[in-house]
């Protein structure tokens, strides 16, 4: 027994079209350009922080110990807005 293929009526002449054959609706990007540069923001911070913990000498400085961290942990947090950010142009449900 043969398989039926699904077709559809979703054309101008109202000609059945295999359901393979069918052009998809073209999918958006879940993040936008926004996003992307906030990540990018985010990985040059904790880069910087990292770097600001570099070192062999004086381990025990503050720019290591405090000032680092805090940046390191200021661009996790960025990295985390930069994901959950929707951007003003995205509908808003009542």
């Amino acid at each position: 027994m043969a398989s039926k293929k699904p077709v559809s009526t979703n054309n101008k002449a109202g000609k059945a079209v295999p359901a393979s054959k069918q052009k998809a609706a073209p999918r958006a990007f879940i993040f936008t350009r926004q996003n992307y540069l906030l990540m990018i923001a985010s990985f040059a911070l904790m880069l910087l922080g990292f770097v600001l913990m570099y070192g062999k000498e004086d381990i025990y400085n503050a720019t290591k110990t405090v000032v680092a961290p805090i940046v390191v942990m200021a661009g996790l947090m960025l990295g985390i807005y930069a994901i959950m950010y929707r951007g003003g142009d995205s509908p808003k449900e009542a």
